[in-house]
């Protein structure tokens, strides 16, 4: 499965191509040395992971961020219904998902 695909259970990996301090993804991701910063936050039904490039403030919308149910691990959903980098972790519980 190659990064940022989805796998059967349509969680996927995550991605790797983390965008660089000006919000783009870089265009050879084989040079890419991006730093990443992953926040994780288990709450009620829910845990929320988020990723952005090192540095990202909570409040700005530069995370990819991904709702797994914890009754059901397999069961997840993207913020926005898509794994881009344009939410705010701030506001991952009320993000609309699918």
């Amino acid at each position: 499965m190659l990064s940022g695909e989805q796998g059967q259970d349509g969680c996927g990996e995550g991605r790797a191509d983390l965008p660089e301090g000006n919000g783009q993804v870089p265009e050879d991701r084989s040079r890419a040395q991006t730093a990443i910063l992953i926040q994780v936050d288990a709450r009620g039904p829910y845990t929320y992971i988020g990723q952005a490039s090192a540095g990202a403030a909570g409040a700005t919308p530069a995370w990819q961020i991904k709702r797994v149910a914890n009754a059901n691990p397999t069961a997840c959903d993207w913020a926005d219904g898509d794994p881009e980098f344009d939410n705010i972790w701030d506001d991952r519980a009320s993000l609309p998902y699918s």
